[in-house]
């Protein structure tokens, strides 16, 4: 996987733990075949049934050093969703992201909270 991530962050993110987690993720993802992939492509390029402006409350977590996935995107995205919020992640990419899950997560959870 490391030849396919070249980005500093991600392979220094396929070591240990996590990388042997996100190898079984894809031995898992692919054992069957490619189909899921071809589903995922097809998601990507298809409408999802519902309009960006129609969201709310939405975050989105990017790395600044992702080259899979431009953080142009995710500043196009916040641009398009209203009152979005980009946690541009400074030397982050697009697995090592993948490391800050718990961090995510507690934002995430912080963030369904009530208020009170």
């Amino acid at each position: 996987m490391a030849e396919l991530f070249l980005a500093e962050p991600d392979r220094m993110a396929l070591t240990g733990a996590y990388a042997d987690w996100l190898a079984a993720s894809m031995r898992s993802a692919f054992l069957t075949g490619s189909a899921g992939q071809c589903d995922d492509w097809r998601a990507f390029m298809s409408d999802w049934g519902f309009d960006l402006g129609d969201t709310h409350e939405v975050v989105l977590w990017q790395g600044d050093l992702d080259d899979i996935v431009a953080p142009a995107h995710a500043h196009w995205l916040a641009d398009h969703i209203p009152g979005a919020t980009l946690r541009l992640l400074l030397r982050e990419a697009h697995l090592s992201i993948g490391l800050l899950l718990p961090e995510i997560i507690d934002d995430l959870t912080e963030r369904a909270r009530p208020a009170r």
